[in-house]
């Protein structure tokens, strides 16, 4: 057995003290530079590429493949340097340099794979193919050279150093905590502050100001290094210690070879982590930047604690490298559990946390993500300096071992990636493929743990045995309800019917209490049976399809529930493409057989099995119509469709008279809604806006053409007329075309007014993805929306040509106009919680049209949900406060406030206290029976538990004001505003007081 050695440099003074500490900072900046560009690179070639997570996996293969590649090419060759700083220094200049071309070949990439599927029309794995084979020639050479600096820096520091594997363990250490901060800046500000080309070159301007100054210090350093063996300390130098590589060749081959299953390991967690997370985090630019910040703080963590601790006290790394694979397992392991338990750990912080926006929801994600990851990816951070401090000993070739070893890691991270994605989830899902990777992790560090103790068979058969035992006991003891239960956090207490966990995302059916329906694609709603769903899924269809002359060629993209394009079917569409990410999708169609009557399965689709925005890019078939029916834009991916560019390229498709329909959430900020209508508006200038009033709506249609909308009166009435299509309209509370008609919001003059002093939304600046993603109360969001669109209404009148009965038509439209705008504006009053409000608007509504079915169509909404939240309150296993909450708050809606006070009033007393509305409830209540001091006790006594509560203060304020006590009206109507400077409402209420203050 060799002996342990010393390695030894002499006449480089710049490797001690601050010129040390200078060059470890160089390699925190090169990491943070390297995540910044791994992310724009990424976020870029999905733009041209596809935003599906094959696209994305093909881009991490391609990136992880070139830093293997040049870790071990640029290991093998460094250690004949005498300069390998200056090596370091070229690497990163030449990253640097790369990254501002990086745009101009992407634009040539994106050209070759464009005319590549015009010409050949290939299927998927064709595609796929030219994919990933342009990804890599993009991405091999910047990689190539980020993959040698950690071999170079551990060939220019560690042969300086007593115990090169702890230096080592060092950079990586350092150079991970950089990546950790590259992600938090680019998931977090920098794509948001300067857009993806700005923050592509600010990253590679980094990396050449490293580099630069890497090469700077290189030449500063004068001498050249000699480098000589000595002999081992005595032993009360240091203790001795066992290289890895001693006995057998074959050792150092076992080393790589685990060490690339625990890459592979690595990697599989963190995808299956990531899957399930996601339906507790939302998929949101900010919960993957905060996943992946937290899994990468972990790992830096836990190398820097074992560079520091462990390795100068390891006496035999490969026995400790076995154990740490084991007790990964084993934590692992522990991490389901938890899953089930971090609702609990969100309202601690939300009871705790009053920040708000940007800052509580960090806390709130990183927090969810220290709890499952924190203890694991400390453990594996821990294996790499363990490893390299056993490679490492008794090896003058640093760098060439250094290389060897991470690139046998980063290759096995690659398959582990793309196995997790494409085959194990798929395949077992996720709670079984969670127990396999932990099955892994066990058996390879039982090996390893034999090869170290003992060189019989049979003792590593008898450590093996009770390791499969534990995999066996971990595959029954771990129910599949934990996981069950994440997915269904959101949906609770719905019963799932199907669930389909797809490479492209995980698909379920829920079934509520009321037998409604809800479908979902990573916890996020995209189809349904419940009114509103369903009579968005019908107008989605029947808007676009009527108002165009003739519709023979539709392009729908994203299924859904099937009815949209059942809808379409059954109009007569000759030629109809539906393209959807996620093929699972048609697979739950079964589901919604009722209502999309076989269409998932209809020969007449041609269905198209990718990314939306990238069939339109790539596609030279023209359509007449267009349906862009994405989900909330705040979901990862989903806001691409909602870009100038997209909408560009839709344009381009479009036939002759051609239209675009887009579906638009109502429950966004104003501010995002006016950006989609710029966005929208500067492609296509006739733009009108369509929503439904017959239900409490959080969904609308935006419709764009290139030539003004002429709406054929007598034309439209006819097709409505048609048994089937009247019988669809009737059953959503559309009675007749003038109920048709009147969907009609707005129109393009009131818009452009409306989004005069607003961005747009581009690939290039994706605003609108960071700032949905960053979630208010949904009913405040809507609230504010709806009656900014309701203050910008527009008639239809004007747009409406060859009238049956001119005289009639124009009276009935103008009395639907009317009628609508009372109804709207008491939609707004139902989200305020103002029921008197409320009731007045509907009353207006119902003075101007009678019989208006939309008007009992909301009423009957609301006493549907007072039905159903009564039997859950009954019923519910688990959370009947918060049903019976809920219940309460829906009577104090409908004005029946005896039912509501007998609820409310025995809940004050029991548990947690109860939430700001309850008191603010209670103090309307009394107050409109006269009892005002009664009232504002409630008010009082709820805002010392709730200080925060913008609506208290509110109401406090009116109570005040009229008592006479103007000053203190003011003071807390300006705590309202201070705490939602966004909400209309209080705004109206401080001028109000202000008015009064004002008057002599």
């Amino acid at each position: 057995m060799a002996g342990p050695v010393k390695i030894r440099a002499d006449g480089l003074a710049s490797v001690r003290g601050g010129a040390r500490l200078l060059v470890l900072g160089l390699f925190v900046g090169s990491g943070a530079a390297s995540l910044v560009l791994e992310v724009v690179w990424a976020r870029m070639l999905g733009t041209v590429f596809g935003n599906t997570v094959l696209a994305a996996s093909t881009v991490l293969t391609a990136f992880m493949l070139g830093l293997a590649l040049g870790s071990a090419w640029v290991g093998r060759r460094v250690d004949g340097s005498e300069r390998p700083l200056f090596w370091y220094g070229g690497l990163e200049v030449g990253v640097g340099l790369y990254a501002w071309l990086f745009p101009w070949l992407m634009d040539g990439a994106g050209a070759c794979y464009s005319w590549f599927y015009r010409m050949a029309e290939p299927g998927p794995w064709a595609l796929n193919g030219v994919r990933f084979g342009l990804s890599l020639l993009l991405l091999l050479p910047p990689t190539f050279l980020m993959g040698g600096t950690l071999p170079v820096l551990a060939r220019h520091l560690g042969l300086r150093h007593r115990e090169p594997g702890q230096e080592v363990g060092y950079l990586y250490a350092l150079n991970t905590f950089g990546g950790v901060l590259g992600c938090f800046l680019a998931g977090f500000f920098l794509l948001e502050w300067l857009g993806v080309r700005g923050t592509l070159g600010a990253a590679g301007g980094a990396a050449c100001g490293i580099g630069g100054l890497a090469m700077v210090l290189s030449r500063r350093a004068g001498a050249k290094a000699t480098t000589r063996v000595e002999k081992a300390p005595s032993p009360g130098q240091s203790m001795p210690l066992e290289p890895v590589r001693a006995g057998p060749a074959t050792s150092f081959y076992l080393v790589l070879a685990a060490f690339g299953v625990a890459g592979f390991c690595s990697l599989a967690y963190q995808v299956i982590w990531t899957r399930i997370l996601l339906f507790l985090l939302t998929t949101t630019v900010y919960a993957f930047a905060t996943m992946l910040t937290a899994f990468l703080t972990g790992i830096a963590l836990g190398s820097l604690i074992a560079a520091r601790w462990l390795v100068p006290r390891l006496r035999r790394p490969l026995l400790w490298f076995g154990v740490l694979e084991i007790l990964v397992g084993l934590a692992a392991l522990a991490s389901a559990p938890l899953l089930a338990h971090l609702g609990v750990v969100d309202a601690k912080i939300a009871s705790q946390v009053r920040w708000g926006g940007l800052g509580q929801l960090v806390v709130t994600y990183l927090a969810d993500n220290f709890v499952v990851l924190l203890l694991p990816t400390v453990l594996m951070g821990a294996v790499f300096p363990v490893v390299t401090a056993g490679v490492l000993r008794g090896e003058i070739a640093v760098g060439r071992r250094v290389g060897q070893v991470y690139a046998a890691n980063t290759l096995g991270c690659v398959v582990g990636s793309w196995l997790a994605g494409f085959v194990l989830i798929p395949l077992w899902g996720t709670q079984y493929s969670l127990l396999l990777v932990v099955g892994l992790n066990l058996l390879i560090g039982v090996v390893l743990v034999g090869q170290a103790v003992t060189a019989r068979l049979g003792r590593r058969l008898a450590l093996t045995v009770p390791a499969l035992g534990l995999v066996a006991a971990a595959l029954y003891g771990t129910p599949a309800e934990i996981f069950h239960r994440t997915i269904n956090l959101f949906h609770s207490p719905s019963r799932i019917v199907f669930l389909e966990e797809h490479s492209t995302g995980t698909v379920t059916v829920h079934e509520l209490p009321n037998q409604d329906r809800i479908m979902a694609v990573d916890g996020v709603d995209v189809a349904g049976l419940d009114l509103m769903l369903r009579t968005t899924q019908k107008l989605q269809g029947y808007i676009p399809l009527v108002l165009h002359p003739q519709p023979r060629r539709v392009l729908q993209i994203g299924f859904g529930s099937g009815e949209t394009t059942r809808v379409g079917l059954e109009f007569g569409v000759e030629d109809y493409s539906v393209v959807e990410i996620c093929p699972a999708v048609f697979r739950a169609g079964p589901h919604f057989e009722a209502i999309n009557q076989g269409a998932y399965r209809d020969p007449r689709v041609r269905r198209l099995i990718m990314d939306g925005k990238n069939y339109v890019r790539l596609t030279e078939r023209p359509y007449d119509l267009i349906m862009n029916d994405s989900i909330f834009p705040g979901s990862s991916g989903s806001a691409a469709l909602y870009t100038v560019d997209h909408f560009r390229q839709c344009r381009a498709r479009l036939a002759e008279g051609g239209m675009l329909s887009c579906w638009v959430p109502l429950d966004l900020r104003p501010r995002e809604l006016r950006m989609i209508l710029k966005s929208f508006q500067s492609v296509f200038p006739h733009t009108s806006v369509w929503v439904a009033s017959n239900t409490l709506n959080k969904q609308g249609l935006i419709l764009g053409s290139l030539t003004p909308l002429r709406i054929d009166l007598a034309r439209v009435a006819g097709l409505l007329r048609r048994p089937e299509i009247a019988a669809e309209l009737a059953a959503v509370a559309l009675a007749d075309v003038y109920d048709f008609l009147d969907c009609h919001m707005t129109d393009g003059e009131a818009i452009a007014r409306l989004v005069a002093a607003d961005p747009v939304n581009t690939d290039d600046r994706p605003r609108l993805e960071f700032s949905c993603a960053l979630r208010i109360p949904w009913t405040l969001r809507l609230r504010q929306t709806l009656a900014m669109l309701t203050a910008h209404r527009a008639p239809v009148l004007p747009y409406v040509t060859n009238f049956v009965d001119e005289a009639k038509d124009r009276a009935e439209l103008g009395r639907r106009y009317d009628s609508t705008t009372h109804l709207f504006r008491a939609q707004v009053a139902q989200l305020a919680e103002l029921p008197k409000v409320r009731r007045q608007e509907l009353d207006r509504a119902l003075a101007l049209s009678p019989a208006d079915p939309q008007v009992r169509s909301c009423e009957a909404e609301l006493e549907k949900e007072i039905d159903d939240l009564a039997q859950l309150a009954q019923q519910a296993e688990g959370g009947p406060r918060t049903f019976r909450l809920r219940l309460a708050a829906k009577l104090y809606l409908a004005m029946r406030w005896e039912e509501a006070a007998r609820i409310y009033e025995p809940l004050l007393g029991q548990g947690p206290p109860a939430p700001a509305e309850v008191y603010a409830h209670l103090a309307e209540m009394r107050y409109h029976v006269g009892e005002a001091e009664a009232a504002e006790q409630w008010l009082r006594q709820g805002l010392a538990h709730w200080p925060n509560s913008a609506q208290a203060h509110d109401l406090l304020a009116g109570i005040l004001l009229n008592r006479g006590d103007v000053e203190g009206a003011r003071r807390h109507i300006e705590l309202a505003v201070e705490l939602q400077p966004g909400d209309p409402l209080y705004r109206q209420h401080r001028a109000e007081i202000l008015r009064r203050l004002a008057q002599p």
